[in-house]
């Protein structure tokens, strides 16, 4: 009789292994396809659900050309894997320039007062 009980309990163990290999290979796709994969258009109500920034924030970043939109009549549009890649990135390259030659350019621009010790 224990012996049968543990035969059951072992085809049991079986099966239960089984499915949670299925689930395992059923859900693999699901985390590797992330939501910054996703190019899907948005408007600013998307932008700020995403960027986590006010709305007169993102459209100052737009005019900036900080954020990476599209503009159509009036409106911007953003896609929602371009501003997650921005998110991650940093500063994107919207200017043709990148963040060395702005830096660069801004330490050009800076005059230092003269000191009152010479």
């Amino acid at each position: 009789m224990l012996e049968q009980q543990i035969q059951n309990l072992t085809e049991k163990v079986d099966q239960l292994t089984q499915l949670v290999y299925e689930l395992s290979k059923m859900t693999t796709p699901i985390e590797q396809s992330s939501v910054s994969n996703r190019h899907v258009l948005t408007d600013i109500q998307g932008a700020m659900r995403i960027t986590g920034k006010a709305k007169p924030t993102i459209y100052a970043n737009a005019r900036k050309g900080i954020i990476p939109h599209y503009k159509r009549g009036n409106k911007l549009y953003f896609y929602e894997d371009e501003l997650y890649k921005w998110i991650e990135g940093g500063k994107q390259d919207c200017y043709g320039i990148n963040s060395e030659e702005m830096l660069k350019e801004i330490r050009q621009r800076v005059h230092h007062l003269p000191s009152n010790n010479r």
